[in-house]
């Protein structure tokens, strides 16, 4: 998944549930390929709620370099991912995404 550099973070769910999300930093240069991935990740600090405030997070990820978030309900269901923009001047869209799809030097 992180051959690509433009995934930051990588959800493991059960279900809906969410039991970890994998930071490109979570990964040792010498883990082993068959090594189970979950355990890799964590949740706490990776997690927001779906009506969390969206300045107030923004803020939060650009003062601790979080470029992703786990969005969960409060049963643990993953919702998606909330994704700052390489700027960080705000969070990224599906136009964004688009693009980059389209033109993969973004």
């Amino acid at each position: 998944m992180f051959a690509n550099d433009h995934v930051h973070a990588v959800p493991i769910t059960d279900g809906r549930r969410l039991i970890s999300l994998i930071d490109r930093d979570d990964i040792a240069p010498d883990v082993a390929s068959d090594r189970p991935a979950a355990p890799l990740g964590r949740l706490v600090g990776r997690v927001v709620a779906p009506d969390a405030a969206a300045d107030v997070t923004l803020r939060q990820m650009v003062e601790s370099g979080r470029r992703r978030l786990a969005v969960v309900d409060q049963a643990g269901s993953f919702l998606g991912l909330l994704c700052l923009k390489r700027s960080g001047t705000g969070f990224c869209s599906d136009d964004d995404v688009q693009a980059r799809r389209s033109d993969p030097r973004r």
